[in-house]
């Protein structure tokens, strides 16, 4: 999509995404390893009880979700940043869905525009867990001459 096509509030349904505690260890291993991530017996005695997956793999999982509607399609020029924020653990099986949608736009001159898709995520229980704030930069159509 151009620039131009996306609209404040454009929304998208995210699909279901179940989190796997086999990928999030791996994952965690490989790039977070705080203890509550990787040390199953820190993470008893932790308020979580068992081992966290790491949140930017779980808002990952959303963002991928949301990247299958090809929204950016060849206009996709580059991310400039990410924001996260969690407002409750994502556990190992929790199943996660949730919704995309534009928040910001901004004209960027004649060739390009930012766009910011908020990312909500929700857990089984219908609470609401997570946040990113993605900023992408797509390109503006043409006018022929």
């Amino acid at each position: 999509m151009y620039f131009e096509e996306f609209e404040m509030d454009m929304e998208w349904q995210l699909g279901e995404v179940e989190i796997d505690r086999e990928e999030a260890l791996a994952f965690n291993h490989k790039y977070d390893i705080a203890r509550v991530h990787i040390d199953e017996d820190y993470a008893k005695t932790t308020k979580f009880g068992d081992i966290l997956p790491q949140g930017t793999m779980t808002a990952m999982l959303l963002w991928k979700q949301w990247l299958q509607y090809k929204a950016q399609g060849d206009e996709f020029i580059a991310g400039t940043c990410c924001r996260m924020e969690w407002y409750a653990p994502v556990m190992s099986g929790d199943k996660l869905h949730g919704r995309a949608y534009v928040v910001e736009k901004e004209d960027r001159g004649p060739k390009n525009g930012r766009v910011c898709v908020r990312i909500d995520g929700y857990n089984q229980n219908g609470k609401h867990v997570l946040s990113s704030f993605n900023h992408i930069i797509q390109k503006r159509k043409i006018a022929e001459k």
